[in-house]
C-alpha cells in the first residue's frame, strides 16, 4: 500500500516521470487493482500515470498485462478502471480502435462474467463519446453478444 502511494506521489510531483518509470511500476499497480487493501491507491496511481505520460501509453501497457494475466479480477478491474479513465480523460489521447479490439479479443471472449460485464460497461462509456457510430467497430461480434451490447 505504501509503495503504491510513494509511486503515485513521485509521479505527481516529478516533472520528469517518464514512460520507463511507468513500465517499471505498472505491473504491480495493475495487480493492485484486485487487492481491496490497495485498490483505491492503485486507481489513483494509474490516473497519475495518465496525467504524466498520457492515457494512450497507460492503456497500451495495461492491454499487454491483461492479455497475459492469469487472474481474471486483474482484467475485470483493469477494464473498470479504463471506463473511468475514458470518462475522466476523454478519447483525444486514446486510440479507439485499440480499445475496441481489446474488448472484442479479450473481454467479450472471456468465460468470466465479471470480465464480460466490465467490457460491456467500457463499451457503454465509449458509446457516450462516439455515439451509434461505434457499431461499425462491432459488426464482427458474435450475434449472441449483440444483445448485451445493445442493452449497455
Amino acid at each position: 500500500q505504501k509503495m503504491v502511494e510513494v509511486v503515485t506521489d513521485l509521479c505527481q510531483r516529478s516533472s520528469t516521470f517518464s514512460k520507463q518509470c511507468v513500465v517499471l511500476c505498472i505491473l504491480g499497480v495493475g495487480e493492485g487493482l484486485c487487492d481491496l487493501e490497495i485498490q483505491v491507491q492503485a486507481v489513483r496511481c494509474l490516473s497519475a500515470f495518465c496525467e504524466a505520460v498520457g492515457p494512450r501509453f497507460v492503456f497500451d501497457r495495461l492491454f499487454k498485462i491483461m492479455k497475459e494475466h492469469e487472474h481474471s479480477k486483474v482484467v475485470s478491474e483493469g477494464l473498470a478502471w479504463m471506463a473511468t479513465a475514458v470518462e475522466d480523460f476523454g478519447l483525444s489521447d486514446i486510440i479507439l480502435k485499440d480499445v475496441i479490439d481489446f474488448c472484442k479479443e479479450v473481454g467479450l471472449q472471456s468465460n468470466a462474467s465479471a470480465i464480460r460485464s466490465a467490457t460491456l460497461n467500457l463499451i457503454g462509456v465509449l458509446y457516450k463519446f462516439v455515439g451509434p457510430d461505434i457499431g461499425a467497430f462491432l459488426d464482427d461480434v458474435k450475434p449472441e453478444l449483440h444483445s448485451g451490447l445493445d442493452a449497455e
